[in-house]
């Protein structure tokens, strides 16, 4: 029988052969309360034993732990994506940042930028001032970055100071100079090939907070910091890149001027660029694929997306992507099924697309569709390598946006990406050319809103992210161990499920006796 997803005759047989390797029916479609993993003998004694949950994100970038928060506006900023990394996964900086029309900034970058300073270990281009700057732009710049201090160096680069927040905090005179207040005496540095556990005992021996590195010539190459080196212990599954810093990923669309966004990106030290669209299986996803890949190589990874059959995958696979994000309409504040009525149940997607994506070798991101700990490792056991989520993360400290009350009830507002409110909200954010100096936006100067296809909720507070991510990290412990994996590409290749009635998903939940 032909599994129910349309698909050509090369991606069939993929389809069908991977239906029946998971024990699904290949006539319906399935989500992920449709189904339960089926239970395996193991000698695995204790599911605290199980502590590799490291998976690929792109063809290039590995990660430590599946689960990745989505590049909506009211989800991921650098505060989440910074604690995603420090947990394992990874977070995609959403793109719709308001812009700064008098600086002209580019402040999806600096939020980028952002992430991959916060825990470093090497800084390898640390922020230089030249002695002249004033106490004012100092401290501007220290807010609008995060940090708490600069090396000062000359016009050829070579280290003459350092300036910290301490040096600055009390200063009432904005019109002084670094010249004035840095610490130019007794510097402590180290060469550019020094080990961290050097670093670290030369930072304790001497007190110091602050190790820069510069080379024979006295020119600056790099900076290592107490505060990173901490950071680093109390964070061991963190993901990283090969220098140190926390990975990040960042959205783009498909605007005429996205290769010089994706540029800005790159540079500013994004490790994935998620091509995010409505409608990935579309002709304008797939040149832009083409034309970043052509564009920057390797240096860019991208995922893009959204799809959900088998074909569509095939398409951006041959296009070029590393990775693919795999889900139309099952977000939790996403109606496009009611509204357009299109999409495929998330599970039987997952399962299709993933089942191509491995003739490519390209990992598969499950997006959307969860709503209690144990969808995501149902989705990771349908063949998804990850699973992002918003609605699951919402609500939470890390998440863009403010508090509000009601009724001496704190909520956060979070925002479907094509939401009446979203939409209105965007009209404001999106830049003219001439302010923004980055080109046209999709959307941009359109005053009409579309037909919702996406809702905005009111959530409850819920305090830090950790805690979520926690009953995640165990709802893999616990799923694998019945299921007698170990690692997470054991529970993609060898997880079975077991299709359910609605009275058999009655049985699920607490009920009574």
């Amino acid at each position: 029988m032909r599994p129910f997803i349309y698909s050509q005759q090369q991606t069939a047989a993929i389809a069908e052969e991977a239906f029946r390797k998971k024990n699904l029916p290949e006539d319906v479609a399935l989500v992920f309360d449709d189904v339960e993993i089926i239970d395996r003998y193991s000698d695995i004694v204790r599911r605290g034993e199980i502590q590799d949950f490291s998976t690929k994100i792109t063809r290039n970038c590995k990660i430590n732990f599946p689960i990745v928060s989505s590049n909506m506006a009211t989800v991921t900023g650098a505060d989440m994506a910074i604690t995603m990394a420090r947990w394992g996964g990874i977070g995609v900086i959403h793109q719709f940042f308001p812009f700064d029309e008098a600086g002209k900034r580019f402040l999806q970058a600096e939020e980028v930028a952002k992430v991959k300073r916060t825990e470093s270990g090497v800084i390898r281009d640390p922020f230089c001032i030249p002695p002249e700057t004033s106490i004012a732009e100092i401290k501007e710049r220290m807010e609008r970055f995060q940090i708490s201090g600069f090396l000062v160096t000359d016009s050829s680069k070579k280290l003459i100071g350092i300036i910290s927040q301490r040096d600055v905090s009390f200063e009432d005179d904005g019109t002084k100079k670094a010249a004035d207040v840095m610490t130019a005496a007794g510097l402590v540095t180290a060469s550019c090939d020094i080990s961290l556990d050097e670093a670290k005992k030369l930072l304790v021996k001497n007190r110091k907070e602050k190790l820069p590195l510069v080379d024979s010539s006295g020119v600056v190459c790099g900076l290592i910091t107490l505060r990173d080196l901490m950071s680093a212990q109390k964070s061991p599954r963190a993901a990283k890149d090969t220098n140190g810093s926390l990975v990040v990923a960042a959205a783009v669309g498909v605007s005429r001027d996205v290769l010089r966004r994706v540029e800005k990106l790159l540079d500013a030290g994004a490790d994935v660029i998620v091509v995010d669209t409505a409608r990935g299986n579309a002709k304008p996803t797939e040149v832009i694929v083409r034309e970043i890949k052509k564009a920057f190589g390797e240096k860019a990874q991208v995922i893009a997306g959204n799809v959900d059959t088998p074909d569509a995958v095939k398409m951006l696979a041959d296009a070029g992507v590393d990775g693919v994000k795999v889900g139309i309409g099952p977000g939790s504040a996403c109606e496009t099924r009611l509204v357009a009525g299109v999409g495929i149940p998330q599970l039987s997607a997952i399962v299709a697309c993933a089942a191509v994506g491995e003739q490519y070798g390209i990992p598969i991101m499950a997006d959307g569709g969860g709503r209690i700990p144990a969808d995501p490792v149902k989705a990771i056991a349908a063949g998804a390598s990850t699973f992002m989520t918003g609605g699951m993360l919402a609500g939470t400290k890390e998440t863009p946006g403010t508090i509000i009350y009601e009724d001496g009830k704190a909520y956060k507002f979070y925002h479907g990406s094509a939401s009446f409110e979203f939409q209105i909200e965007r009209q404001d954010r999106v830049p003219r050319p001439a302010e923004a100096g980055l080109g046209s936006v999709e959307g941009a100067g359109v005053a009409e809103v579309r037909t919702p296809e996406g809702v905005s909720k009111k959530i409850p507070y819920r305090g830090e992210v950790g805690p979520v991510l926690k009953s995640f990290l165990e709802a893999f412990q616990s799923g694998m161990s019945y299921a007698g994996c170990r690692t997470i590409d054991e529970l993609r290749q060898n997880a079975s499920f077991a299709y359910q009635s609605p009275n058999a998903r009655n049985e699920n939940a607490p009920h009574e006796a």
